[in-house]
């Protein structure tokens, strides 16, 4: 029966950083509840790991300015962080092709033997780039494409 306010906020971050193995910082202006979060995972003695952000973007100088001060926590693909919590990355490759939706099937064929920028994949399919870059996540992450720098994907 407790209505959120803008101070129950870090209580509540606080705990969810104090539950987790890790806090991944995307994006976080200066005085951003993300940013927040992040410090309580320090105080926590929790992993940290930060994806560099637009350095153009306010909505990036609070957690640019993290990465400055914890260069150890750069982070900018998945598989820093499965191995740091001594993951290994399932191989689904063989039988990827065998699981695709009919969306990831169009996606898949658009990439197969290319390498293909986002802007490009959103263009060729007609999908809204947010649906599209759930879709994209989600295939790299079962294994069906990777993920290459300046928003490229190809498959291996």
């Amino acid at each position: 029966g407790v209505r959120p306010t803008q101070y129950s906020f870090p209580e509540r971050n606080r705990i969810i950083s104090g539950i987790s193995d890790g806090v991944l910082l995307i994006e976080a202006g200066k005085n951003s509840g993300s940013l927040i979060t992040a410090n309580l995972a320090l105080e926590q003695n929790k992993n940290l790991f930060i994806v560099p952000s637009n350095i153009n973007s306010k909505q990036s100088e609070g957690s640019n300015e993290l990465l400055k001060e914890l260069p150890h926590s750069l982070v900018i693909d998945y598989q820093t962080i499965l191995k740091e919590f001594g993951v290994e990355p399932a191989c689904q490759k063989d039988n990827a092709i065998l699981e695709l939706t009919e969306d990831e099937k169009l996606i898949y064929n658009l990439i197969l033997g290319n390498e293909i920028c986002f802007d490009d994949l959103v263009e060729a399919t007609k999908f809204d780039p947010t649906r599209l870059n759930i879709l994209l996540t989600e295939m790299e992450i079962d294994g069906k494409l990777k993920k290459l720098p300046n928003n490229y994907y190809t498959i291996d």
